[in-house]
């Protein structure tokens, strides 16, 4: 169906200043984002870097 918004999973890591530090959308429930990745992700968010 054309225009048909579907739910996937995500994880989205925001900083302190309110912008968007990862977005990640699995392209199926089991197609997890690398732990690395998302761990970086987070120190940046709390450091500011």
């Amino acid at each position: 169906m054309a225009g048909r918004l579907e739910a996937r999973p995500g994880d989205f890591i925001v900083g302190q200043d309110g912008i968007l530090r990862l977005t990640y959308r699995a392209q199926f429930c089991d197609d997890y984002a690398d732990p690395q990745v998302l761990l970086a992700a987070i120190r940046e968010a709390v450091l500011g870097l």
